[in-house]
C-alpha cells in the first residue's frame, strides 16, 4: 500500500496537479537568505570546570576550546603564530570582581637531551594581561622563548588578579632561562 501511495504522489507531481501556475499573482520572488550572527551565550557563573580560590577562577583550555576562542579573537590568532616556534601554554581566567590586570607565572620543562628524557626545568615565564570586568572570562596565552621541540611543556601556572595600578606595560610575556641551564 505504501508503494502505491508513493507512486500515486509521483504521478500527481509529474502531471502538475496542485502546483501553482506562473500567472499566479500571489507568488513573490524568494527572499535571499542572509547570515545572521549567532550571539554568544553568556557564560554561567561561577564558571563550570574552573579551579577557584578567593573569587579568582582559572582553567587550562582543551584544544577544542582553544580553537574556538582563537577563531573568535583575532588578537589571539596573531599571538598564536609565535607558538609555531616557541613552547606555549594557555589559561582561561575570570574573577568575581573586576581585575585591573592579570599576572601569570609559570615554568618551562623539558628533557635534558635528545637521548635522555629526564625532565628538567628550563626556565620561568611571567605574563601580564589586560583587565577584565567582573565575571568576564579571558583567554591568556603564555609564550616562552624555548624552541618548540618534543617534550617541552609549560606547567606550574600561578594566576593573580591584580586590582591596583600596574607599572608593568601590558600585555607582555617575559622568559627567564634557569641559570644552571644557561651554563650547559
Amino acid at each position: 500500500m505504501k508503494e502505491r501511495l508513493t507512486l500515486l504522489l509521483s504521478v500527481v507531481l509529474i502531471l502538475g496537479f496542485g502546483t501553482p501556475s506562473a500567472s499566479d499573482a500571489s507568488l513573490k520572488p524568494a527572499a535571499k537568505a542572509s547570515a545572521k550572527p549567532i550571539p554568544s551565550q553568556t557564560p554561567k557563573w561561577p564558571p563550570v570546570g574552573f579551579v577557584a580560590k578567593d573569587g579568582v577562577y582559572a582553567k587550562i583550555p582543551t584544544g577544542k576550546e582553544l580553537i574556538g576562542v582563537l577563531s573568535a579573537k583575532t588578537t589571539l590568532a596573531s599571538e598564536v603564530k609565535l607558538c609555531k616556534k616557541y613552547a606555549c601554554g594557555a589559561v582561561i581566567v575570570a574573577a568575581e570582581k573586576a581585575c585591573q590586570w592579570w599576572e601569570i607565572h609559570s615554568a618551562v620543562y623539558g628533557p635534558t637531551s635528545d637521548v635522555d628524557t629526564t625532565t628538567v626545568r628550563y626556565g620561568s615565564t611571567k605574563t601580564i594581561a589586560k583587565s577584565t570586568s567582573s565575571q568576564e572570562q579571558k583567554t591568556i596565552l603564555i609564550i616562552s622563548k624555548e624552541l618548540l621541540v618534543s617534550g617541552v611543556y609549560i606547567s606550574g601556572i600561578r594566576i593573580m588578579c591584580q586590582r591596583g595600578a600596574s607599572i608593568i606595560p601590558y600585555p607582555s610575556n617575559s622568559y627567564t632561562p634557569d641559570s644552571a641551564r644557561i651554563k650547559n
